[in-house]
């Protein structure tokens, strides 16, 4: 090879890498931008999901209060009317099919 086809050879083999290595980047940026995007979707279906959990425990918590209270007042129903409760008997044992 001569002078000059070895500088065209190493010029061209050059420029092909250079191409090369600025689309691979290119296509990096992208991937990395979709992957991003994709990891936002997910946090704000997760923050979907956590909020709807924070509502439902909540919802929750208040029922078991509202539970409390009326077995609160229950205790205290029976509590001032011993009189009224039923004597325990002595009852037969019941027989239960199997």
């Amino acid at each position: 090879m001569t002078g000059d086809m070895l500088i065209v050879v190493r010029t061209f083999l050059g420029s092909a890498a250079v191409i090369t290595v600025v689309a691979s980047f290119f296509r990096l940026r992208r991937r990395v931008r979709e992957l991003e995007a994709e990891a936002r979707e997910e946090e704000m279906l997760h923050a979907d999901r956590l909020d709807a959990l924070e509502i439902a425990v909540e919802r929750l918590a208040a029922q078991l209060e509202q539970v409390t209270s009326g077995q609160e007042f229950l205790n205290r129903v029976v509590a001032n009317q011993p009189g009224r409760l039923p004597s325990p008997t002595q009852s037969p044992p019941v027989v239960t099919p199997h």
